[in-house]
């Protein structure tokens, strides 16, 4: 069989009836899972590049593309030949947009590095819709509140207690 760590070779999971059969590479990264005999939609296959980002998983006739900058962060996405979406970061590391096609989502931090607000804005013909997403934190910095916007109207209002003491 194997040990968990530095695990290189192949493992057979039976759960709920189905057989998977896991492949991992001499990095200990999954390679390939499969259930039951293979040949189907639940064959799965993982490649890599040499900082060890999943550049790519296959499955069912789908394969979704993945790169990254030179921080490791993922900067673009793609699944076969549909619009890639794409990720930007600030000097901080977080991400700032997300855009795919028409739709594009942007990110707001507070001063103590927190979601301060989420914008989401996608064009169709000649339509556009957006919302904000407006977060507030208690003094604790726990997240206290969650306004959901489109334009002159509040569409969801959410308030949170914690209870810390379970």
């Amino acid at each position: 069989m194997h040990e968990r760590l530095g695990f290189f070779g192949s493992e057979h999971l039976f759960e709920f009836g189905d057989d998977w059969s896991f492949v991992y590479d001499a990095a200990g990264q999954l390679v390939t899972a499969n259930r039951g005999a293979g040949g189907g939609i639940d064959d799965y296959a993982y490649a890599y590049d040499a900082r060890g980002n999943r550049v790519s998983e296959a499955r069912g006739g789908f394969v979704w593309s993945f790169a990254y900058n030179d921080a490791n962060q993922l900067v673009s996405n793609q699944l076969n030949a549909y619009a890639p979406t794409t990720y930007a970061y600030d000097a901080a590391g977080r991400r700032t947009t997300a855009t795919q096609g028409t739709t594009s989502y942007g990110y707001d931090y507070d001063a103590a590095g927190r979601l301060d607000v989420r914008r989401y804005t996608t064009k169709w013909w000649i339509f556009t819709s957006t919302w904000t997403e407006d977060y507030t934190y208690s003094g604790d910095g726990q997240l206290a509140g969650l306004d959901v916007t489109e334009p002159n109207r509040t569409v969801h209002g959410y308030d949170l207690t914690w209870d810390n003491a379970t």
